[in-house]
C-alpha cells in the first residue's frame, strides 16, 4: 500500500467516525529499517486539510517510538529520567542504611527501567548496556563497593535483577500467561506448540517462527518462544502467575552468585 493510499484510508476513517484531527498534537512517523532511506514526502503530509510533519520519533503511552524501531530515543530518554534517582542514591549512600537505599532504588529507578521493557527491551545490547551501567553504579554505591568489584553478586545480595533479566522476566511472564490462556483474545493463536502423537519433554515448547529480517527477530513473536523454551519444565508448570514469578526470579538470580 502506497503512502497516498494510507493517507486516504486514515482520512476516510476520521471522516466516517466524525473525529477531528488536532494537527498541533499530531506527527507522522515513517517506520523503516535503519539501512533504508526514504525521499517520499520528506517534510510531511496533508491530512484532512492539515499539514502533518514527519518526525524521527513519537511519544505513545510513555514510550518514545523511533522510525527505525531501535528504541535508542526511548532508552536515552530513560537514562535522563534516571539521573535524579541515581543522584539521590549516590549522595545518600554514606548516610542511610542499605535497605532504605534499596527502597529508593525500587521507587525512583526501577519503575522507569521496568515500564514496558517487554516492548523496548529487545533493543541492541549497545543501547541496553547504558541502563545496565547506571544499575551497576547504583548498586555498587548501595553496597559501598568500588567500580572494579563484580556487580552480579551485589545484585544477588539485594534480590534484584539486571535490566537484561528484567526484560527476560517480563517476556517469560507474558509467555506463561499465554500458556494458561490469561491473555486477551487477540493473542489466542499467536504461538503454536510442537504437535506429536506421543509425549515428549518438548510438548510445552513453542515453535520458533521464521523471520527473514533481523529487525523482525526482535519482536515478542520471535523472542517469546526462544525465552520460554529455555525455562525449566518445573517452573513452566507453576500453578499461578505469582508462583511462576517467584520461581523464575529465583532461577534467574541463581546465575548471579
Amino acid at each position: 500500500m502506497t503512502l497516498i493510499l494510507i493517507w486516504l484510508t486514515v482520512s476516510n476513517w476520521f471522516t466516517a467516525n466524525k473525529l477531528h484531527l488536532n494537527s498541533k498534537k499530531t506527527t507522522a512517523v515513517l517506520f523503516r529499517p535503519y539501512q533504508k532511506k526514504t525521499c517520499e514526502n520528506p517534510n510531511g503530509i496533508m491530512l484532512l486539510n492539515n499539514f502533518i510533519p514527519f518526525a524521527e520519533s513519537a511519544l505513545f503511552l510513555g514510550i518514545e517510538i523511533d522510525c527505525n524501531l531501535s528504541w535508542s530515543h526511548h532508552i536515552d530518554s530513560t537514562c535522563r529520567k534516571l539521573a535524579r534517582g541515581t543522584g539521590i542514591i549516590l549522595k545518600l549512600s554514606q548516610f542511610l542504611p542499605k535497605n532504605i537505599l534499596l527502597t529508593i532504588y525500587n521507587s525512583l529507578v526501577l519503575p522507569f527501567i521496568s515500564y514496558c521493557s517487554i516492548v523496548w527491551g529487545n533493543a541492541s545490547a549497545v543501547h541496553i548496556n547504558k541502563l545496565f551501567v547506571i544499575q551497576k553504579r547504583i548498586f555498587r554505591a548501595i553496597d559501598h563497593k568500588s567500580k572494579l568489584d563484580h556487580s552480579r553478586p551485589i545484585f544477588f545480595r539485594y534480590n534484584s535483577l539486571t535490566i537484561f533479566d528484567i526484560v527476560k522476566f517480563q517476556i517469560s511472564v507474558f509467555m506463561y500467561k499465554f500458556s494458561k490462556n490469561l491473555l486477551p483474545n487477540s493473542f489466542v493463536n499467536y504461538f503454536s506448540t510442537y504437535s506429536h502423537s506421543y509425549s515428549t519433554r518438548h510438548n510445552s515448547n513453542y515453535v520458533l517462527p521464521f523471520y527473514k529480517l533481523f529487525l523482525s527477530q526482535r519482536n515478542i513473536g520471535f523472542l517469546g518462544p526462544i525465552t520460554w523454551n529455555c525455562i525449566p519444565v518445573h517452573i513452566k508448570n507453576s500453578s499461578t502467575v505469582s508462583s511462576f514469578k517467584r520461581h523464575f526470579k529465583t532461577y534467574l538470580l541463581s546465575g548471579y552468585d
